[in-house]
C-alpha cells in the first residue's frame, strides 16, 4: 500500500515530456522496474572524494537509507554542479539522523584522468560533502534497470538497497515530504 502511494506521488510530479502516449503510464512502468530489483552500489569501484581529497574512510556507505542522486555522462555535469548549492538544506539534515541518512553523489564521467579536475569543480560548489567519481560507468552496468531520464536519478533507498520513493525533492513539495516523513519513519528519530 505504502508503495503504491509512493508512486502515486511520484507520478503527480513526472514531467510530461515521457512522450506522447500515457506518460503516466510509462512512468509507473518505469518506477515499477526500479523497485522490482535492489540498486547495486559499487562503491569499491568508484573514487569518494571530500574537497579535492580522496577519502579511504567512508561511513556513510553504511547508512541505512541513502538518497542517491546520480548524474550520468549524457547530462551536464557543469550545470548539475553550479546547482550543487540547491542540496545544501537536504546535506544538513544528515547530522539530525545520526548517520542512518546519508545523500550519495555519484557522477560518471568519461575518463579517469578527469575525476581530479571534477572533484576540484566539485569543491569550488561550495557543497562539503562526499561524491563519488564512476570512471567506469560501473553504477551504470550494475543497474540496467534505471532509466535513462534524469527524472529517475534521484531516488531514495531502504536498508536492502530497495528504492522507495523517486524525484527529486528539489522542486517539488510532495516528493520532499514524503522524504522527509519516510526518513522520520525508518530512522525512529
Amino acid at each position: 500500500m505504502k508503495k503504491m502511494i509512493l508512486i502515486l506521488l511520484t507520478i503527480c510530479s513526472l514531467p510530461f515530456c515521457l512522450g506522447c502516449k500515457s506518460p503516466k503510464d510509462k512512468g509507473i512502468e518505469r518506477i515499477q522496474e526500479m523497485m522490482q530489483k535492489p540498486i547495486s552500489i559499487p562503491f569499491a569501484k568508484m573514487s569518494c572524494w571530500i574537497n579535492d581529497t580522496i577519502q579511504e574512510n567512508r561511513p556513510w556507505e553504511d547508512a541505512k537509507l541513502k538518497l542517491i542522486v546520480y548524474t550520468d555522462s549524457n547530462s551536464c555535469s557543469e550545470c548539475t554542479l553550479k546547482r550543487l548549492y540547491l542540496w545544501n538544506d537536504f546535506v544538513q539534515l544528515e547530522p539530525k539522523y545520526e548517520g542512518k541518512f546519508a545523500i550519495i553523489f555519484i557522477f560518471q564521467t568519461t575518463k579517469r584522468s578527469d575525476a581530479h579536475l571534477f572533484a576540484s569543480k566539485f569543491h569550488m560548489s561550495e557543497l562539503e560533502h562526499p561524491m563519488y567519481i564512476d570512471s567506469n560507468s560501473e553504477f551504470e552496468k550494475n543497474n540496467p534497470h534505471i532509466p535513462n531520464e534524469s527524472f529517475f536519478h534521484v531516488f531514495l533507498l531502504d536498508e536492502n538497497n530497495n528504492v522507495i520513493l523517486v524525484g527529486s525533492p528539489l522542486f517539488d513539495s510532495k516528493i520532499e515530504d514524503s522524504l522527509n516523513n519516510l526518513v522520520k519513519e525508518k530512522t525512529g528519530l
